[in-house]
């Protein structure tokens, strides 16, 4: 229940700020969800929550570091948000406040996600859930930058999604008895995935979620996503950035990384994907 609530908890927090057009009932909200998530996040290190949904939610090492980012970044932010929002109400405030928790809904289930296609749903909602925020100064410059970022961004996330058609037909000769894209079948069974599909897919992906992480050469919407937004957003545009290292990591771990049954250890292969 706790991997729901990282993801359900500011996702409410979204509808609620949306419904008040009072700001200091939205800053409550913004506040409130951020304090909360935060609290969740520190439970999970104490006690680590068992995986959900037959495995397609699970939280690992690796994601728990992510994903405790994303929460102290978000905190920061919200704080930050109070004073900004009793100075000024930007155009479309109940989008902003609500765009910002929505972010954090969408980034906290790319990092419990161990289904690639959940997690690849989960990259497409913060791209969604971040462009209002780039525009909410409704000028010709934001729009451009808007635009940039909503354009790039498409084509890593078209390409992260023909990665994961690649990577589950890959998987379709391990057998019918594994999951379909759930990361631990996927290593579990990686000797047994076609070769050829995995490579596609292991690039497509690279490419694809490479793009959200900002890596050269498609990295031409920062200069403009940075320099474009107040504050806030841009200190959020760091959070699909970081969030962005979890599928990359997780998509490239059944290509270069396989399970010795003799040895009981991971071994790597990473030979293999050259």
């Amino acid at each position: 229940m706790l991997l729901l609530a990282l993801v359900f908890l500011p996702a409410l927090g979204a509808l609620g700020a949306y419904a008040h057009r009072v700001v200091a009932y939205r800053t409550a909200w913004l506040v409130s969800v951020a304090a909360l998530h935060l609290v969740l996040v520190g439970d999970a290190w104490i006690d680590p929550p068992p995986p959900v949904l037959n495995g397609w939610l699970a939280l690992d090492a690796l994601g728990l570091v992510v994903l405790t980012t994303v929460s102290v970044l978000f905190a920061v932010v919200a704080v930050y948000a109070v004073g900004y929002l009793r100075r000024e109400n930007p155009r479309g405030g109940r989008a902003f406040v609500s765009c910002l928790l929505a972010f954090l809904a969408s980034a906290s289930l790319v990092s419990v996600s161990h289904h690639l296609a959940l997690l690849w749903v989960g990259m497409e909602a913060t791209t969604l859930a971040f462009a209002p925020l780039i525009f909410h100064r409704h000028d010709r410059r934001s729009l451009e930058a808007v635009w940039k970022y909503l354009v790039i961004s498409s084509v890593g996330i078209a390409l992260a999604l023909l990665g994961t058609f690649f990577l589950a037909t890959a998987q379709a000769s391990a057998g019918p008895a594994v999951r379909p894209l759930v990361l631990e079948d996927l290593v579990a069974g990686a000797s047994r995935l076609h070769p050829a599909w995995l490579k596609a897919a292991f690039v497509f992906l690279l490419a694809g979620y490479g793009t959200k992480m900002g890596l050269a050469p498609m990295h031409t919407w920062k200069p403009d996503t940075y320099s474009r937004s107040r504050s806030q957003p841009c200190s959020s545009s760091g959070r699909p950035t970081s969030s962005a290292c979890w599928p990359t990591r997780a998509s490239s771990t059944p290509a270069c990384w396989s399970w010795d049954s003799a040895s009981g250890e991971w071994e790597c292969t990473a030979a293999s994907c050259m």
